[in-house]
This record gives structure tokens, C-alpha cells and sequence, in this order.
């Protein structure tokens, strides 16, 4: 039998007494994610812990997500570096790539959504500044995301066993990993190239991080009772509920910047008409 005053490490599973693991140094009193957890100072000094290993955390969400974050949750997380403030940072350098480069993914994400907008009875003008500043403020609308998707992810995946907050940290994981989608396209972005060459590798980006989020959700599930099937259909269905949520706050976001900013200024091209990025990626005017 344990002596009373012994801890097991959830970390590496060193059994000892204090407060720090002798072998990878977490703490002994390693908690769940509660409310009350998030106020503590425990949390504050993880959330802003750069020891960390960052660069691990962003190769094993490339390479094992889902056990990364299964991992994280149970209590390993001495080696990993603070969900929140990896998504911080991902968007930090996502926002300066994104200023930096040649061609951006909001012009993409402009043309895209531009024409099919186009034969939207109440249409307005969308430029690529309005997708520009609503990417610039993406964790706003996070904090939309986040809470809704968690609370329709613990309907779909009960037997998992995690609270709402373990949700959310989930979320934000899944968020960190498409963030680094934008961080290839960014990088991409730098070098100067024709805008259709660019916009066909943001699009195959964007379907290589859909089949990541998927992956995600299939590791996750691995440690439930759920049969294979029901693996499946959990897993594509908090899949698809992650990229519905994301996809519509976005345009929702999107949408309404656009039009206030044209019933604030309106726009000089006549109602229905979109320009559109040409050959360097610049918006060229539509031609009559």
C-alpha cells in the first residue's frame, strides 16, 4: 500500500514526496481544468512559462495531435508548453508573416468568398482589408468558437469523461493546429510568385489541415469504450462541428465588418461587381 504522503507523477509516473517530481520536475498537485483552476496562480505560471518545450509541442501536434492532447489532459504536461499561450504565439507570428508577405490568404479568402456572395440578394462590396482586419482579430472570435464548439464536442464524446473546460482546451488545441496552416501559408506568402500558383497551395493546405483536425479527433477518441464504429462517426462529427462553427463565425465576422465599413464609406464600384486579385496578387478592377 502507497504511504499516505506519496505522490505518482502523472508525467513520467516517478512515485516520490514533495512538491516537484525528482525526475521531470512537474508539480505534485497537478489539476484538472475547473474554473477555479483557471484563476489559481498555478495556471497563471503555466499560461506564461516559456521553459517550455515549444518547438516539441508543435512537432507532436504535426505528428500524434490527438495523443498529444489526450496526454496533456491526464496531467503530462511538464513537457509540453501552455495550450493558451501556444495559440498566442502561433497568431502572433501568423499576424507578422501575414504583414510581410507577397501574396496573403486574405485575398484568397476575399475572392472566394466574394463570389459566392455575389448573387446574395442583400450583396455588399467585400474587400480584401475587411478579410484582413477580421484575420488580425481572429482571437475574438475564438472566444466564440471555443465555448460553443466544446459544449456541442461533450454531447458528441460523453465517454471520453472530460469536463466543458477540457473541451475548450481540446478546442484550442485543434485551433493551434490550423493556425499553423497559416503560419506554410505565410511562409509561402514570402516568396514572390504568381497569385495562382499561391492560391492553389493555400487550398491545398486548407484541405490538408481538414484531414489533420480529423486525425485529431480519431487519436483523441482511442482511449474510450466506443466501438470502432462509433469512433468513426464521433470522430467526423466533432470534425465537422469544429469546421462549421469556425467556418460560419468567420464569414459571420467577415460579413458584418463589410458591411458597416461600406454603410459607413460607400463603396464607388457599382453593387455587385468584386475585384479581384490578378496575376501578382494585387486586386485589379473589375473590367466593364
Amino acid at each position: 500500500m502507497q504511504p499516505e504522503n506519496e505522490v505518482h507523477c502523472l508525467n513520467c509516473g516517478t512515485t516520490f514526496r514533495g512538491e516537484f517530481c525528482p525526475a521531470c520536475g512537474q508539480r505534485a498537485n497537478t489539476r484538472r481544468f475547473t474554473a477555479g483552476y483557471l484563476f489559481s496562480r498555478d495556471f497563471l505560471e503555466e499560461t506564461f512559462n516559456f521553459d517550455r518545450g515549444f518547438l516539441r509541442t508543435v512537432k507532436e501536434l504535426l505528428t500524434r495531435p490527438g495523443y498529444l492532447v489526450a496526454d496533456y489532459l491526464a496531467g503530462k504536461r511538464k513537457r509540453y508548453f501552455n495550450f493558451l499561450g501556444l495559440l498566442l504565439i502561433l497568431l502572433a507570428i501568423e499576424a507578422l508573416l501575414s504583414s510581410l508577405g507577397y501574396n496573403s490568404v486574405a485575398a484568397v479568402m476575399q475572392e472566394s468568398l466574394g463570389a459566392s456572395l455575389q448573387n446574395s440578394k442583400n450583396f455588399v462590396p467585400l474587400t480584401v482589408e475587411d478579410v484582413e482586419e477580421v484575420l488580425r482579430n481572429q482571437k475574438l472570435i475564438f472566444l466564440i468558437v471555443v465555448p460553443l464548439t466544446a459544449l456541442l464536442h461533450r454531447l458528441i464524446l460523453k465517454r471520453l469523461g472530460y469536463n466543458f473546460l477540457e473541451h475548450c482546451v481540446i478546442v484550442t488545441f485543434v485551433l493551434s493546429l490550423n493556425t499553423l496552416t497559416g503560419l506554410a501559408n505565410g511562409i509561402i506568402g514570402l516568396f514572390p510568385m504568381d497569385y495562382g500558383l499561391y492560391k492553389n497551395a493555400v487550398q491545398i493546405l486548407s484541405l490538408l489541415v481538414l484531414a489533420y483536425d480529423l486525425w485529431l479527433f480519431w487519436q483523441l477518441s482511442s482511449s474510450s469504450t466506443y466501438t470502432r464504429a462509433g469512433r468513426v462517426w464521433r470522430a467526423a462529427m466533432s470534425w465537422l462541428v469544429f469546421t462549421l462553427v469556425l467556418a460560419m463565425s468567420l464569414q459571420f465576422s467577415i460579413g458584418v465588418l463589410s458591411g458597416y465599413n461600406n454603410y459607413e464609406s460607400p463603396a464607388e464600384k457599382p453593387a455587385g461587381e468584386v475585384a479581384r486579385p490578378d496575376s501578382t496578387g494585387t486586386l485589379a478592377a473589375p473590367m466593364n
